[in-house]
């Protein structure tokens, strides 16, 4: 399997799956009482305040699992965790889906049929640990769409932008991201989609009995993750863009962050090293709202 390709294809995924959540959120407000109760905006649609709240909320999260991290070494906490937020955001994707079959008129029931099948799905990712790219496409789906659903594209914008500020610092940095992404990988977590070749290769590694005796272990040749919020990230602007123009500008953002994200995973595979994919999928983004309201002014 060619990693790259495989990525890409998740990335495309998510941001079809959540532009289209996004969009039923987006037409239905004022016809479907569920959906204008799950808002994530305390400050109102257009206000830069949620901006700071939501970075401040993931600043202090981070520093909470820098500390999760250095003194816990189990796994159910995390497993814990990663079950509320994949039946959570699962929940608003089902919830979609179910309102698209069986109609805005039956929303309640839609709602319960939804929390069930997102309570469930996340048992089934807590005991199937191998789920966990189906896990991560479905929850990033969830997530993107109610950001983009619930905020005004500038302040979703300027997140995005602060966001890649803090991806640059905590990878070249603090590196404490780096420290994030070895955690999941290891536990298995959705929080990263994982790639992988079916091509192996043979390396030494230390004995687990032994630390001074080299044994050899079987590995895949080419091997490749992607955090969630590199999927989540450009859905958000992928789904406030729709409120702005369209399901064009949408489609827009979607190629400028697909552009970015190719140049990440080739410049990642030509090097072998960690790159923050945030500031190169952020900054296509950046461009094209740009001149969309440019285009709009002189028009």
């Amino acid at each position: 399997m060619n990693v790259n390709k495989y990525v890409l294809s998740i990335f495309l995924i998510v941001q079809l799956l959540g532009l289209f959540v996004g969009m039923n959120l987006i037409t239905l407000t004022g016809q479907v009482k569920e959906i204008e109760d799950i808002g994530v905006s305390p400050f109102g649609e257009n206000s830069y305040f949620n901006s700071l709240f939501l970075f401040g909320y993931v600043l202090f999260g981070a520093v909470a699992l820098i500390f999760l991290i250095k003194i816990y070494k189990g796994d159910l906490i995390f497993k814990l965790m990663e079950f509320m937020v994949v039946t959570s955001a699962s929940t608003i994707v089902f919830f979609v889906f179910i309102l698209f079959i069986i109609g805005i008129v039956n929303s309640s029931i839609a709602m319960v049929l939804a929390l069930l099948f997102g309570i469930m799905f996340g048992i089934i990712k807590f005991v199937k640990p191998e789920l966990r790219n189906i896990a991560a496409v479905i929850s990033s789906a969830g997530v993107g769409a109610i950001f983009g659903y619930s905020m005004g594209l500038l302040p979703l914008l300027f997140f995005a932008i602060l966001l890649s500020g803090y991806d640059y610092v905590a990878v070249f940095i603090s590196k404490h991201m780096i420290s994030f992404a070895k955690s999941f990988s290891k536990r298995n977590l959705s929080f990263s989609i994982k790639a992988k070749s079916r091509q192996t290769k043979s390396i030494q590694v230390p004995s687990s009995d032994d630390p001074n005796v080299q044994v050899t272990k079987i590995v895949p040749k080419n091997q490749l993750e992607l955090g969630t919020g590199d999927l989540v990230i450009p859905l958000m602007l992928v789904v406030a863009g729709f409120k702005v123009g369209g399901i064009l500008l949408s489609l827009l953002i979607i190629i400028a962050s697909f552009i970015g994200l190719i140049w990440v995973l080739n410049y990642v595979q030509k090097k072998k090293t960690f790159l923050p994919a945030l500031p190169p999928l952020v900054i296509p983004s950046v461009i094209i709202i740009g001149l969309y309201y440019l285009i709009q002014h002189l028009i």
